[in-house]
């Protein structure tokens, strides 16, 4: 008899929900500015489609490390560590570590995969560097104000 509900299967749903969360949710949030919009409407739409084609059976270890581990670096970074855009690091939320804990779900889903995980970091990396560049940028990027705190 064939299993109903595969690791796999649940690697897939939680890296769906997770970018259900990032294109409604963070992207809401953050829809004043363009690059963190940016940031969440194609990371989180990557998500809703690696992981729709991971359901249906078509896995796709580097995309789905790249963008699964991508945001959950980029997540502990700006929480440990002195985010580019802030003069102190980001603060923790339930939805944040919600949506941690789901894309390290998705990761673990991968198992063997993970050999990939060198791409996630590069992904973290650059989104960190690109958010150094909106330092320089004008004050639609830099010196804004979201959630209680300033940019």
């Amino acid at each position: 008899m064939k299993k109903l509900l595969t690791i796999s299967k649940i690697g897939a749903m939680v890296t769906i929900v997770a970018g259900a969360l990032h294109v409604g949710v963070e992207a809401v949030e953050h829809r004043t500015m363009i690059p963190h919009l940016m940031l969440f409407l194609f990371g989180g739409g990557a998500q809703l489609w690696l992981g729709w084609k991971w359901f249906q059976g078509k896995e796709i270890p580097l995309g789905l490390v790249a963008v699964n581990g991508g945001f959950a670096l980029l997540w502990l970074g700006t929480r440990f560590f002195l985010p580019p855009f802030l003069t102190s690091p980001e603060s923790m939320s339930a939805m944040g570590w919600l949506m941690f804990i789901l894309e390290i779900g998705a990761l673990i889903a991968l198992e063997k995969r993970l050999k990939h995980c060198a791409i996630a970091v590069l992904i973290a990396l650059a989104a960190y560097g690109a958010g150094m560049v909106g330092q320089v940028m004008p004050g639609w990027v830099a010196n804004h104000a979201h959630g209680g705190h300033q940019h």
